[in-house]
């Protein structure tokens, strides 16, 4: 085998990790770039708690949260703390772990994307990325649910109301 090739295996068995990155790695990698940074704040709920909270809750659609396994939110209200790029890179690089757009909407200078990762009719993760001249909120959901799920998620952000009118059977 010539120099050439063997240089080629190497470069791909040593990119097969970086590829092979899940939802998980790829989207907390993302979280923990930023965690230090005092103009961010983070948090992070696990699925047990939003389950106890479901379960000691009396208001109604509340059984959803027994349905999200993991549930992180970063934001600020700082100026550029997140670049247009490494926002553009993040929707790029969660694209490529299949990741699609469910919608995006755009409102007054903030844009705000939608994006799920399916697995059959399942929805096994959400991204909602909202981005604009003065603000940045990331919000990751992990968990087992269905667009029937999605409509009673109430965001309380621009566009959160569309998730309302999702048809139940689109697949």
């Amino acid at each position: 085998m010539n120099g050439q090739k063997k240089i080629i295996i190497a470069i791909t068995i040593l990119a097969i990790p970086f590829h092979a990155l899940s939802q998980h790695e790829l989207v907390d990698f993302f979280f923990d770039k930023y965690a230090s940074n005092e103009k961010i704040s983070d948090i992070s709920l696990n699925g047990w708690i939003l389950g106890m909270a479901s379960k000691m809750s009396e208001d109604e659609g509340t059984d959803i949260l027994e349905k999200i396994t993991k549930l992180r939110i970063m934001f600020t209200d700082e100026k550029d703390i997140v670049s247009k790029a490494e926002i553009k890179k993040l929707k790029r690089d969660v694209r490529k772990i299949d990741f699609e757009d469910l919608m995006t909407v755009s409102d007054e200078g903030t844009l705000v994307n939608f994006m799920v990762r399916k697995e059959g009719k399942n929805i096994t993760n959400i991204l909602v990325i909202i981005h604009g001249n003065s603000d940045f909120i990331l919000l990751s959901l992990e968990g087992n649910l269905n667009l029937e799920d999605l409509k009673q998620l109430d965001f309380d952000i621009k566009g959160g109301y569309i998730f309302k009118n999702l048809p139940s059977d689109k697949a």
